[in-house]
């Protein structure tokens, strides 16, 4: 999340740099809440002064007037948490800031290559897609996974599940063995503080599978990668730095909504709403 001190101390560099993201925000509005936010912590930082006056003279003529500043202070303090509270999703909101080198464009198709290595094989023969090859041969189905859960979901059958299974021990038998990872089996539902903590939320709201739950006071969530719940292991807490780096991978099912592909590349096993993947997490020093 960005600094709101940064942002009052150089609101036109965030400003253009925000517009190469294709952002239109008004810096205004949130430096305007900024400024009510520090007039309001300042008129209550001076009653609370006059309070602490007060209590020092124990003069009882003025406890009348220390309650009423008690009152005032608490009314500060009420519109100070909803201005601060208002300021900080403004910000949660607002992405990273690209580098210089980066170039500027409206979408992905604006990206310069780079590097290119190998070249595009060429077949004799037309070549089908992955999901023809699995129904040929009788490895996938979409449409009994329809049926099951609705769309964007496969059932795996066979040696094409066995494949997908050996690939994920494959993975966690290379980076435990030979990287010195540790094996973590987490729990896939995590709770709104940790999407939150690696920036599902609030930006990314809209792909998230949310639980319901009869408590409305606490929102829970499937994982939409082992990121989230390997990242959270250590949030609001202190590791010593000759604990580092801690070297952390997990195989699990992933789940997202994927809202804003509708139509794109939906065939086959490609933006599915559940998937599998290994991730690699290292807390490392800053």
């Amino acid at each position: 999340m960005h600094n709101i001190k940064l942002i009052r101390k150089e609101p036109d560099f965030f400003f253009k740099k925000l517009g190469h993201r294709n952002i239109n925000i008004s810096l205004k509005s949130i430096l305007d809440l900024d400024k009510k936010n520090r007039k309001l912590i300042q008129s209550k930082e001076k009653l609370e002064q006059e309070k602490k006056i007060i209590s020092k003279k124990q003069d009882k003529r003025q406890f009348s007037r220390s309650k009423k500043i008690s009152k005032e202070i608490g009314q500060f303090n009420k519109s100070q948490i909803k201005i601060q509270n208002k300021i900080e999703t403004i910000l949660s909101s607002l992405p990273n800031l690209a580098l210089d080198e980066v170039p500027v464009g409206k979408d992905d198709s604006c990206n310069k290559e780079i590097k290119k290595i190998g070249e595009i094989s060429k077949f004799e023969f037309k070549p089908i897609s992955h999901y023809e090859i699995g129904k040929n041969l009788n490895l996938m189905d979409f449409d009994v996974a329809t049926k099951t859960s609705g769309a964007r979901f496969v059932f795996l059958k066979g040696k094409l599940a066995l494949l997908e299974r050996a690939i994920s021990n494959f993975m966690l038998d290379c980076h435990t063995k030979e990287f010195g990872y540790q094996e973590i089996s987490p729990p896939l539902i995590v709770t709104d503080c940790a999407m939150f903590g690696t920036g599902q939320l609030p930006k990314f709201e809209s792909d998230q599978f949310e639980i319901k739950l009869e408590d409305e006071k606490s929102r829970k969530f499937l994982i939409p990668t082992a990121e989230v719940v390997l990242t959270n292991i250590v949030r609001e807490s202190f590791i010593k730095k000759e604990q580092l780096p801690l070297r952390l991978v997990a195989s699990t099912a992933c789940f997202r909504k994927e809202a804003g592909s509708y139509g794109k590349d939906t065939k086959g096993m490609i933006r599915q709403h559940q998937f599998y993947k290994v991730e690699l997490v290292s807390i490392v020093e800053p």
